[in-house]
Protein backbone atom coordinates (compact mmCIF):
# COMPACT_ATOMS: atom_id res chain seq x y z
CA UNK A 1 0.00 0.00 0.00
CA UNK A 2 2.46 2.34 0.72
CA UNK A 3 4.27 1.98 -2.29
CA UNK A 4 1.08 2.49 -4.58
CA UNK A 5 0.48 5.67 -2.23
CA UNK A 6 4.49 6.87 -3.43
CA UNK A 7 3.07 6.05 -7.43
CA UNK A 8 0.01 7.90 -7.19
CA UNK A 9 1.21 11.13 -5.25
CA UNK A 10 4.38 10.78 -8.01
CA UNK A 11 1.81 10.87 -11.04
CA UNK A 12 0.36 13.43 -9.13
CA UNK A 13 2.95 15.85 -9.92
CA UNK A 14 4.02 14.87 -12.81
CA UNK A 15 1.20 16.23 -13.73
CA UNK A 16 0.90 19.24 -11.86
CA UNK A 17 4.54 20.04 -13.67
CA UNK A 18 3.22 18.80 -17.07
CA UNK A 19 0.36 21.17 -16.35
CA UNK A 20 2.67 24.50 -15.27
CA UNK A 21 4.70 23.48 -18.44
CA UNK A 22 2.02 23.79 -20.54
CA UNK A 23 0.88 27.38 -18.99
CA UNK A 24 4.21 28.52 -19.34
CA UNK A 25 4.71 27.41 -23.25
CA UNK A 26 1.25 28.72 -23.57
CA UNK A 27 2.28 32.24 -22.11
CA UNK A 28 5.50 32.47 -23.95
CA UNK A 29 3.58 32.16 -27.15
CA UNK A 30 1.57 34.93 -26.43
CA UNK A 31 4.32 37.53 -25.30
CA UNK A 32 5.99 36.24 -28.71
CA UNK A 33 3.17 37.03 -30.47
CA UNK A 34 2.84 40.31 -29.14
CA UNK A 35 6.58 40.95 -29.65
CA UNK A 36 6.13 40.20 -33.55
CA UNK A 37 2.92 42.33 -33.62
CA UNK A 38 5.32 45.03 -32.26
CA UNK A 39 8.13 44.49 -34.43
CA UNK A 40 6.25 44.25 -37.77
CA UNK A 41 4.80 47.90 -36.45
CA UNK A 42 8.27 49.67 -36.01
CA UNK A 43 9.05 48.26 -39.15
CA UNK A 44 5.85 49.50 -41.20
CA UNK A 45 6.70 53.13 -39.46
CA UNK A 46 10.54 53.29 -39.98
CA UNK A 47 9.62 52.53 -43.64
CA UNK A 48 6.97 55.37 -43.71
CA UNK A 49 9.54 57.68 -42.32
CA UNK A 50 11.82 56.40 -44.75
CA UNK A 51 9.87 56.82 -48.02
CA UNK A 52 8.54 60.40 -46.42
CA UNK A 53 12.05 61.41 -46.02
CA UNK A 54 13.64 60.02 -49.23
CA UNK A 55 10.54 61.88 -51.09
CA UNK A 56 11.38 64.87 -49.34
CA UNK A 57 15.20 64.98 -50.41
CA UNK A 58 14.22 64.18 -53.66
CA UNK A 59 11.80 67.31 -53.96
CA UNK A 60 14.83 69.37 -52.27
CA UNK A 61 17.04 68.15 -54.77
CA UNK A 62 14.75 69.17 -57.65
CA UNK A 63 13.76 72.85 -56.13
CA UNK A 64 17.85 73.07 -55.83
CA UNK A 65 18.53 71.93 -59.50
CA UNK A 66 15.84 74.06 -60.80
CA UNK A 67 17.52 77.40 -59.40
CA UNK A 68 20.53 76.32 -60.52
CA UNK A 69 19.40 75.75 -64.20
CA UNK A 70 17.21 79.08 -63.37
CA UNK A 71 20.35 81.10 -62.51
CA UNK A 72 22.24 79.40 -65.27
CA UNK A 73 19.63 80.18 -68.05
CA UNK A 74 17.74 82.92 -66.75
CA UNK A 75 17.29 86.58 -68.12
CA UNK A 76 19.78 89.11 -66.37
CA UNK A 77 22.62 87.10 -66.73
CA UNK A 78 25.34 89.70 -68.30
CA UNK A 79 26.51 88.53 -71.95
CA UNK A 80 29.19 85.99 -72.41
CA UNK A 81 32.77 87.80 -73.23
CA UNK A 82 33.20 88.45 -77.28
CA UNK A 83 35.88 86.10 -77.95
CA UNK A 84 39.27 87.41 -78.51
CA UNK A 85 41.78 86.78 -81.23
CA UNK A 86 44.71 84.47 -79.73
CA UNK A 87 48.39 86.42 -79.68
CA UNK A 88 51.43 84.59 -79.27
CA UNK A 89 51.66 86.82 -75.79
CA UNK A 90 48.55 85.86 -74.11
CA UNK A 91 47.12 82.15 -75.81
CA UNK A 92 43.17 81.66 -76.09
CA UNK A 93 42.41 79.41 -73.02
CA UNK A 94 41.46 76.00 -74.39
CA UNK A 95 37.85 75.04 -73.20
CA UNK A 96 36.13 71.76 -73.07
CA UNK A 97 33.38 71.08 -76.75
CA UNK A 98 30.82 70.26 -73.53
CA UNK A 99 30.55 70.27 -69.93
CA UNK A 100 31.32 67.03 -68.04
CA UNK A 101 28.30 65.65 -65.54
CA UNK A 102 27.61 66.44 -62.45
CA UNK A 103 26.11 63.71 -60.40
CA UNK A 104 25.73 62.33 -56.91
CA UNK A 105 27.09 59.05 -58.33
CA UNK A 106 30.50 60.18 -57.93
CA UNK A 107 30.21 59.73 -54.42
CA UNK A 108 29.56 56.17 -53.66
CA UNK A 109 26.74 55.83 -51.14
CA UNK A 110 28.16 52.82 -49.92
CA UNK A 111 31.50 53.82 -49.01
CA UNK A 112 29.83 57.04 -47.03
CA UNK A 113 27.33 54.71 -45.18
CA UNK A 114 29.94 52.29 -44.61
CA UNK A 115 32.33 55.39 -43.32
CA UNK A 116 29.06 56.42 -40.81
CA UNK A 117 28.00 53.07 -39.99
CA UNK A 118 29.69 53.18 -36.06
CA UNK A 119 29.56 56.72 -35.75
CA UNK A 120 25.85 57.65 -36.46
CA UNK A 121 22.52 56.70 -36.08
CA UNK A 122 21.57 58.60 -39.41
CA UNK A 123 23.96 56.98 -41.72
CA UNK A 124 21.61 57.16 -44.88
CA UNK A 125 20.32 60.71 -44.45
CA UNK A 126 24.07 61.63 -43.81
CA UNK A 127 25.02 59.95 -47.13
CA UNK A 128 22.38 61.72 -49.35
CA UNK A 129 22.39 64.79 -47.63
CA UNK A 130 26.10 64.67 -48.89
CA UNK A 131 26.05 64.00 -51.68
CA UNK A 132 23.37 66.13 -53.02
CA UNK A 133 25.46 68.94 -50.85
CA UNK A 134 28.34 68.02 -53.78
CA UNK A 135 26.23 68.24 -56.70
CA UNK A 136 25.00 71.72 -55.76
CA UNK A 137 28.33 73.13 -54.51
CA UNK A 138 30.12 71.85 -57.31
CA UNK A 139 27.46 73.34 -59.91
CA UNK A 140 27.13 76.55 -58.19
CA UNK A 141 31.04 76.37 -58.97
CA UNK A 142 31.13 75.96 -62.52
CA UNK A 143 28.44 78.32 -62.68
CA UNK A 144 30.57 80.92 -60.89
CA UNK A 145 34.07 79.82 -63.33
CA UNK A 146 31.79 80.01 -66.43
CA UNK A 147 30.21 83.67 -65.27
CA UNK A 148 33.86 85.04 -65.16
CA UNK A 149 35.37 82.92 -68.49
CA UNK A 150 37.46 80.31 -65.98
CA UNK A 151 39.44 77.44 -67.28
CA UNK A 152 36.62 74.91 -67.61
CA UNK A 153 39.76 72.32 -67.86
CA UNK A 154 41.44 73.45 -64.09
CA UNK A 155 37.91 73.11 -62.81
CA UNK A 156 37.66 69.47 -63.94
CA UNK A 157 41.16 69.15 -62.44
CA UNK A 158 39.90 70.16 -59.25
CA UNK A 159 36.81 68.59 -59.41
CA UNK A 160 38.81 65.16 -59.46
CA UNK A 161 41.11 65.87 -57.03
CA UNK A 162 38.07 66.99 -54.88
CA UNK A 163 36.68 63.70 -54.99
CA UNK A 164 39.74 61.66 -54.54
CA UNK A 165 40.43 63.78 -51.33
CA UNK A 166 36.81 62.67 -49.93
CA UNK A 167 36.79 59.22 -50.64
CA UNK A 168 40.03 59.40 -49.10
CA UNK A 169 38.77 61.02 -45.73
CA UNK A 170 35.60 58.35 -46.12
CA UNK A 171 38.13 55.63 -46.34
CA UNK A 172 39.75 57.40 -42.73
CA UNK A 173 36.47 57.66 -41.28
CA UNK A 174 35.19 54.21 -41.80
CA UNK A 175 38.09 52.94 -39.01
CA UNK A 176 36.56 55.37 -36.61
CA UNK A 177 33.85 54.25 -34.47
CA UNK A 178 31.38 55.67 -30.86
CA UNK A 179 30.87 54.18 -27.65
CA UNK A 180 27.29 54.82 -28.08
CA UNK A 181 26.99 53.24 -31.16
CA UNK A 182 29.19 49.98 -30.83
CA UNK A 183 28.46 49.75 -27.06
CA UNK A 184 30.88 50.96 -24.56
CA UNK A 185 32.00 47.00 -23.76
CA UNK A 186 35.90 46.34 -24.44
CA UNK A 187 36.25 50.00 -26.22
CA UNK A 188 39.73 51.02 -27.41
CA UNK A 189 38.87 54.36 -26.32
CA UNK A 190 42.55 55.59 -26.02
CA UNK A 191 42.75 54.11 -29.71
CA UNK A 192 39.68 55.55 -31.06
CA UNK A 193 41.04 58.88 -29.87
CA UNK A 194 44.33 59.19 -31.49
CA UNK A 195 42.36 57.73 -34.82
CA UNK A 196 40.06 60.75 -33.89
CA UNK A 197 42.54 63.49 -33.82
CA UNK A 198 44.56 61.99 -36.81
CA UNK A 199 41.26 62.10 -38.59
CA UNK A 200 40.34 65.31 -37.86
CA UNK A 201 43.36 66.93 -38.99
CA UNK A 202 43.33 65.66 -42.24
CA UNK A 203 39.85 66.90 -42.99
CA UNK A 204 41.07 70.24 -42.02
CA UNK A 205 43.76 70.24 -44.04
CA UNK A 206 41.28 68.98 -47.09
CA UNK A 207 38.96 72.31 -46.09
CA UNK A 208 41.84 74.20 -45.95
CA UNK A 209 43.14 72.75 -49.68
CA UNK A 210 39.34 73.38 -50.94
CA UNK A 211 39.19 76.43 -49.91
CA UNK A 212 42.72 77.65 -51.49
CA UNK A 213 41.90 75.97 -55.08
CA UNK A 214 38.27 77.28 -54.70
CA UNK A 215 39.88 80.92 -54.90
CA UNK A 216 42.56 79.92 -57.17
CA UNK A 217 39.58 78.83 -59.52
CA UNK A 218 37.79 82.06 -59.02
CA UNK A 219 40.94 84.51 -59.33
CA UNK A 220 40.67 85.58 -55.69
CA UNK A 221 44.26 84.34 -55.00
CA UNK A 222 46.22 87.01 -53.25
CA UNK A 223 49.38 88.39 -54.56
CA UNK A 224 52.43 87.90 -53.09
CA UNK A 225 53.84 90.90 -50.99
CA UNK A 226 57.67 90.65 -51.57
CA UNK A 227 59.88 92.99 -48.92
CA UNK A 228 61.58 94.49 -51.75
CA UNK A 229 58.91 96.20 -52.97
CA UNK A 230 58.49 99.51 -52.40
CA UNK A 231 54.62 99.54 -51.64
CA UNK A 232 55.58 96.62 -49.20
CA UNK A 233 54.65 98.50 -46.35
CA UNK A 234 50.88 99.68 -46.91
CA UNK A 235 50.14 96.60 -48.61
CA UNK A 236 51.11 94.69 -45.34
CA UNK A 237 49.15 96.93 -43.22
CA UNK A 238 46.15 96.47 -45.42
CA UNK A 239 46.32 92.85 -45.70
CA UNK A 240 46.99 92.94 -42.03
CA UNK A 241 43.35 95.19 -41.38
CA UNK A 242 41.70 92.52 -44.08
CA UNK A 243 43.10 89.55 -41.50
CA UNK A 244 42.18 91.28 -38.29
CA UNK A 245 38.35 91.87 -39.88
CA UNK A 246 38.37 88.27 -40.83
CA UNK A 247 38.75 87.69 -37.50
CA UNK A 248 36.45 89.82 -36.07
CA UNK A 249 33.94 88.38 -38.56
CA UNK A 250 34.62 84.74 -36.90
CA UNK A 251 34.44 86.03 -33.78
CA UNK A 252 30.95 86.72 -34.71
CA UNK A 253 30.57 83.35 -36.78
CA UNK A 254 31.13 81.24 -34.06
CA UNK A 255 28.67 83.31 -31.23
CA UNK A 256 26.13 82.76 -33.68
CA UNK A 257 27.17 79.14 -34.20
CA UNK A 258 26.79 78.18 -30.53
CA UNK A 259 23.08 79.75 -30.30
CA UNK A 260 20.46 76.89 -29.62
CA UNK A 261 18.40 77.18 -32.89
CA UNK A 262 17.96 75.86 -35.92
CA UNK A 263 20.55 75.16 -38.65
CA UNK A 264 18.82 77.19 -40.77
CA UNK A 265 18.43 80.24 -38.66
CA UNK A 266 22.69 80.04 -37.69
CA UNK A 267 23.16 80.03 -41.73
CA UNK A 268 21.17 83.11 -42.02
CA UNK A 269 22.54 84.74 -39.69
CA UNK A 270 26.15 83.89 -40.99
CA UNK A 271 24.55 85.61 -44.27
CA UNK A 272 23.93 88.03 -42.87
CA UNK A 273 26.63 89.13 -41.25
CA UNK A 274 28.88 88.46 -44.82
CA UNK A 275 29.51 84.74 -45.18
CA UNK A 276 28.89 82.70 -48.84
CA UNK A 277 26.39 80.11 -47.96
CA UNK A 278 28.22 77.05 -49.16
CA UNK A 279 30.74 78.52 -46.52
CA UNK A 280 28.20 78.70 -43.77
CA UNK A 281 26.76 75.44 -44.01
CA UNK A 282 30.26 73.99 -43.42
CA UNK A 283 30.96 75.72 -40.48
CA UNK A 284 27.42 75.30 -38.77
CA UNK A 285 27.05 71.26 -39.84
CA UNK A 286 30.11 68.46 -38.75
CA UNK A 287 31.49 67.47 -41.85
CA UNK A 288 33.85 64.51 -41.98
CA UNK A 289 36.40 64.07 -39.15
CA UNK A 290 34.53 67.26 -37.20
CA UNK A 291 33.28 67.14 -33.65
CA UNK A 292 32.86 71.04 -33.04
CA UNK A 293 31.57 73.10 -36.05
CA UNK A 294 32.83 76.22 -36.43
CA UNK A 295 35.72 78.71 -37.63
CA UNK A 296 38.73 78.51 -36.70
CA UNK A 297 40.40 81.66 -34.98
CA UNK A 298 44.15 80.05 -34.51
CA UNK A 299 45.00 80.12 -38.25
CA UNK A 300 44.09 84.29 -37.93
CA UNK A 301 45.95 84.62 -35.22
CA UNK A 302 48.89 83.36 -36.35
CA UNK A 303 48.57 85.10 -39.31
CA UNK A 304 48.35 88.15 -38.08
CA UNK A 305 51.07 87.81 -35.69
CA UNK A 306 53.24 86.77 -39.03
CA UNK A 307 52.47 90.25 -41.05
CA UNK A 308 53.29 92.11 -37.73
CA UNK A 309 56.56 90.64 -37.24
CA UNK A 310 57.12 91.11 -41.28
CA UNK A 311 56.12 95.15 -40.75
CA UNK A 312 58.22 95.19 -37.49
CA UNK A 313 61.36 94.15 -39.40
CA UNK A 314 61.01 96.19 -42.46
CA UNK A 315 60.70 98.93 -40.52
CA UNK A 316 63.62 97.83 -38.75
CA UNK A 317 66.02 97.33 -42.16
CA UNK A 318 64.82 100.64 -43.44
CA UNK A 319 65.79 102.75 -40.33
CA UNK A 320 69.09 100.47 -40.13
CA UNK A 321 69.64 101.51 -43.87
CA UNK A 322 68.82 105.50 -43.25
CA UNK A 323 71.61 104.77 -40.53
CA UNK A 324 74.05 103.90 -43.46
CA UNK A 325 74.51 100.66 -41.25
CA UNK A 326 74.44 98.99 -44.88
CA UNK A 327 77.28 100.97 -46.54
CA UNK A 328 79.77 99.14 -48.64
CA UNK A 329 82.32 96.34 -46.28
CA UNK A 330 85.57 95.37 -47.77
CA UNK A 331 88.25 93.25 -46.48
CA UNK A 332 91.44 91.48 -47.56
CA UNK A 333 89.87 91.85 -51.27
CA UNK A 334 86.19 90.47 -50.65
CA UNK A 335 83.47 93.01 -50.90
CA UNK A 336 80.05 92.94 -49.27
CA UNK A 337 77.50 95.47 -50.96
CA UNK A 338 73.45 95.42 -50.50
CA UNK A 339 70.91 97.28 -52.67
CA UNK A 340 67.07 96.90 -53.07
CA UNK A 341 66.85 92.83 -53.66
CA UNK A 342 70.05 91.34 -52.87
CA UNK A 343 73.29 91.06 -50.18
CA UNK A 344 76.16 90.09 -52.91
CA UNK A 345 79.25 89.36 -52.14
CA UNK A 346 82.59 89.14 -54.51
CA UNK A 347 85.86 87.68 -53.89
CA UNK A 348 89.17 86.02 -55.10
CA UNK A 349 88.31 82.26 -56.57
CA UNK A 350 90.35 79.31 -55.20
CA UNK A 351 92.57 78.17 -57.65
CA UNK A 352 92.01 74.12 -57.00
CA UNK A 353 88.83 72.69 -57.37
CA UNK A 354 88.05 71.36 -53.88
CA UNK A 355 89.07 74.47 -52.40
CA UNK A 356 85.94 76.10 -54.65
CA UNK A 357 83.74 73.66 -53.50
CA UNK A 358 84.62 74.21 -50.11
CA UNK A 359 83.85 77.71 -50.52
CA UNK A 360 80.56 76.99 -51.96
CA UNK A 361 79.39 74.04 -49.32
CA UNK A 362 80.82 77.27 -46.90
CA UNK A 363 78.56 80.07 -48.35
CA UNK A 364 75.53 77.76 -48.73
CA UNK A 365 75.44 77.11 -45.46
CA UNK A 366 74.46 80.69 -45.13
CA UNK A 367 71.97 80.61 -47.37
CA UNK A 368 74.27 82.01 -49.92
CA UNK A 369 73.84 80.92 -54.04
CA UNK A 370 76.26 81.94 -56.66
CA UNK A 371 74.98 83.90 -59.32
CA UNK A 372 76.75 84.10 -62.70
CA UNK A 373 74.63 86.84 -63.74
CA UNK A 374 76.20 89.15 -61.12
CA UNK A 375 79.50 86.72 -60.52
CA UNK A 376 78.84 86.87 -56.99
CA UNK A 377 77.24 85.26 -53.88
CA UNK A 378 73.93 86.32 -53.19
CA UNK A 379 70.57 86.36 -51.32
CA UNK A 380 67.64 88.11 -50.10
CA UNK A 381 68.37 91.89 -48.85
CA UNK A 382 67.61 91.76 -45.24
CA UNK A 383 69.55 92.24 -42.04
CA UNK A 384 70.87 88.85 -41.44
CA UNK A 385 71.68 88.44 -44.97
CA UNK A 386 74.24 91.37 -44.12
CA UNK A 387 75.47 89.67 -41.02
CA UNK A 388 75.80 86.70 -42.59
CA UNK A 389 78.09 88.00 -45.48
CA UNK A 390 80.24 90.64 -43.10
CA UNK A 391 81.28 87.20 -41.01
CA UNK A 392 82.03 85.11 -43.92
CA UNK A 393 84.08 87.23 -45.35
CA UNK A 394 85.56 88.22 -41.46
CA UNK A 395 86.07 83.94 -41.18
CA UNK A 396 87.91 83.93 -45.09
CA UNK A 397 90.29 87.04 -44.48
CA UNK A 398 91.20 85.78 -41.37
CA UNK A 399 91.99 82.11 -41.90
CA UNK A 400 94.02 83.44 -44.87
Amino acid sequence: MAGRRSIDKAERDLAREEAKLARAQQAQAKREAKARERAEANVAKLREKHGRELAKLGAQHERQLGALCKAATGAGRRPPPAPVKPTPKAPAQRQPTALAPISAADLPRDLILRAYTNTSFSGDRRADGERLAYVAQMERLRAAVLDQGGDLDAFEAYRRKWLKGRRELYTRHSGLASAMIVGPARFPAERQRKAHDLCQRKAREFLDWDEKQQRRLLGKMPAVIRSTDAEALPKLREKLDDVQHSRELAKEGNKIIRRRSPDEAKIAALEAIGYDRDIAQRAVTSGVGQVRPGFNLRNLASEAKRIEGRIAEIEAHAEAKARGAFEPYERGGWSVTMDAERVRVRGPKPEDADGRREMSRRFKRRGFVWSRKNSAYQRQANANGWAAARMLVDEITGGA
